[in-house]
């Protein structure tokens, strides 16, 4: 979650090695490693919202499916201070 590339810019891509990697959101996804690392890098919500700070709860198994694990994201505080890219369009900041 510290290396996502879409909170922060990824330290390291290659941690996305496995083969079968797919990510999926509550918006976008299923989403391939080539997809997902093409969408992360495009937004750059990092650079929007400088001064973000993202926690995380622990990693858990999901008890039915053991290759899936399921975490909880907290995003807070961070104006939006620089212009965020959503693709077709961007958004000037807002302060």
């Amino acid at each position: 979650i510290q290396n996502d590339g879409f909170h922060r810019p990824f330290k390291n891509v290659d941690v996305l090695s496995d083969k079968d990697f797919v990510y999926t959101g509550p918006v976008v996804g299923p989403l391939n490693k080539q997809d997902y690392i093409g969408t992360v890098t495009t937004f750059k919500v990092y650079d929007a919202f400088p001064a973000m700070k993202v926690t995380n709860s622990p990693l858990t198994r999901d008890p039915e499916d053991p290759n899936r694990y399921w975490s909880v994201i907290r995003v807070n505080g961070g104006a939006h201070t620089g212009e965020l890219n959503m693709g077709s369009t961007k958004v000037p900041p807002t302060g």
